[in-house]
Order: structure tokens, then C-alpha cells, then sequence
């Protein structure tokens, strides 16, 4: 289950990129070490790229490749030091707070910060009902969140 959310995750991130592809974004240019599974030189080249634009969907393009390294390496080198699996989704957690930082109204971080949340065992139905408020898409707060969802 927690598989197949996560690549949902990863394609509504896919497709809301391509609908920003105007913006600068490390995802695409960062890509090639993807494809090799080079993580390392993938979370390299995307931390040089983000410190060069600062931009929100680079931080949510790195985000969600914590999530799929997570679920393909035991540990990667990233800023000269190794980083171990339970360390990928603090690192992602951070990366969106930033994001909703800069972009207070970008819905789907929140739905994936509750996703993320919820796989590390904290509380998730904030976010899930941020979520709900902004797109008035509230099933998945009021399955996961019940009576909490009432208030």
C-alpha cells in the first residue's frame, strides 16, 4: 500500500512539473542520474541546482526523490556525509517545509507531507485537512482522519 502511494506521490510530482516545466528545475536537469540510479551524484546535482534557484519545486523534485531512494538504497552520500534510510524522510519532511514556506497554496505538498508523516508514524491529518481546505478534495482527510474530520 505505502509502494503504491508513494508512486502516486511521484507521479502527481511528475505532472506537476511538466506543468511548470517553464521554471528551472533540477528534476530535468538532474535527471541522468536518476535514470542510473547514480543517488549520490543525483542528491548532489540536485543540491547544486537548488542552491543556485532556490526554487520551491526543486526543493519538492528533491522531496520526493528522498522517498524513492528510501526505498532503493540502505544509505547514500549526500553532503559528505552517509545518510540511512530513517534519515531520507526527515530530509524530505524538511525539504517540504520549505516548500510550504514559499508556496503556502502549492496543495499537493501537503498531501505528501501527510504521506510522509504518516510512514514515520506522525500525526498527518493537519496536513490532510490543509489539503481538504484548499481543494476542497476532502475524502481521503475524512477516511483517514474520522471524527477529526468533523471539527
Amino acid at each position: 500500500m505505502l509502494h503504491v502511494l508513494k508512486k502516486l506521490v511521484f507521479l502527481s510530482l511528475f505532472l506537476i512539473i511538466q506543468l511548470h516545466a517553464n521554471s528551472q528545475n533540477a528534476c530535468s536537469n538532474c535527471s541522468e542520474y536518476s535514470l542510473s540510479e547514480n543517488w549520490s551524484k543525483l542528491l548532489d546535482c540536485l543540491d547544486s541546482e537548488i542552491k543556485k534557484t532556490d526554487h520551491h519545486f526543486d526543493f519538492l523534485c528533491r522531496a520526493n526523490l528522498f522517498s524513492v531512494i528510501f526505498e532503493n538504497a540502505d544509505s547514500v552520500l549526500f553532503q559528505n556525509n552517509y545518510i540511512k534510510i530513517d534519515e531520507f524522510q526527515k530530509l524530505a519532511l524538511n525539504d517540504l517545509d520549505i516548500v510550504i514556506q514559499k508556496q503556502p497554496t502549492l496543495a499537493v505538498t501537503y498531501n505528501i507531507r501527510a504521506a510522509v508523516k504518516k510512514a514515520i508514524g506522525t500525526d498527518f491529518c493537519e496536513d490532510l485537512k490543509i489539503f481538504c481546505n484548499l481543494t476542497q478534495n476532502c475524502e481521503e482527510y475524512e477516511k483517514k482522519c474520522g471524527d477529526e474530520s468533523k471539527k
